[in-house]
């Protein structure tokens, strides 16, 4: 119980009005975040494989991990292998990248999930390719390379309606707007003025950054996750088709930026 007190007095510390200039930036540093929801059953595997490969390419970095009130054992686990473990109260996918993006030391923020299906051995070579061809934005394609049985039919029509709305309202051609794996510099965040709290922020700082930033998108091998799914398929779909159109109407872009 003490433990929980603890963490639900950090969490009201950390629950602040975010702003992109709270932590100063290292130079070559990379910051990876990771949020996380009952995840003790992937975040092990993922952090040891990513701390491997980060290594190995001889890359300075930070693993931070931004928790939302997990039950299980995920915080423990990470804070054991030397993430940074930050707790937001407030759930949603978008809110615990603000958070994460906030409390980042490095110019270079990478992203994956908690739960395998990303390889972060495959974030070397992504950071080759963004550093090389000087971008802002870096979004990995899940579909490209994917196999057939990582991925129900149902997720996939999904996946693509939302893909063809997000090229008929904006006019962006991506094969994966709901992929999690990013890379990105951290001192174009104010210019994508990020709305989402919720699933929604995976599409929306895609579209923002293929508008406005040095824009690519790069195809991984993509796995079956480990642990309990947190998407609901049908909800979360209309949700962000819903989020489509309202952000089509918005005026930020009808006026163009």
């Amino acid at each position: 119980m003490n433990a929980r007190k603890k963490d639900a007095g950090d969490a009201n510390v950390l629950k602040t009005v975010i702003n992109f200039s709270v932590v100063v930036f290292e130079e070559k540093v990379i910051s990876v975040v990771i949020p996380t929801i009952d995840e003790e059953a992937s975040i092990g595997k993922v952090v040891e494989r990513l701390k491997q490969s980060l290594r190995e390419a001889g890359e300075e970095f930070e693993i931070i991990v931004v928790d939302t009130n997990s039950r299980d054992r995920t915080r423990e686990i990470a804070a054991s292998l030397g993430c940074r473990v930050i707790v937001e109260p407030e759930r949603g996918y978008g809110r615990a990248y603000k958070t994460g993006f906030a409390h980042a030391k490095g110019d270079i923020i990478v992203t994956l999930d908690a739960d395998a299906s990303y390889p972060p051995e495959a974030i070397p070579e992504l950071l080759s390719v963004f550093r090389k061809e000087n971008l802002d934005f870096l979004t990995a394609d899940r579909f490209s390379l994917m196999s057939r049985d990582v991925m129900n039919t149902t997720h996939r029509l999904g996946n693509w309606i939302l893909n063809l709305a997000t090229l008929m309202l904006f006019n962006v051609k991506i094969n994966d707007s709901q992929s999690g794996m990013w890379i990105l510099r951290k001192d174009r965040l104010p210019e994508l003025d990020m709305k989402s709290n919720g699933f929604p922020f995976s599409e929306e700082i895609k579209i923002k950054a293929a508008k406005r930033l040095r824009f690519k998108e790069v195809p991984i091998r993509y796995t079956t996750r480990l642990g309990e799914k947190k998407l609901n398929t049908w909800k979360d779909g209309w949700n962000n088709l819903k989020f489509l159109v309202k952000l089509r109407m918005s005026r930020e872009l009808r006026t163009g930026k």
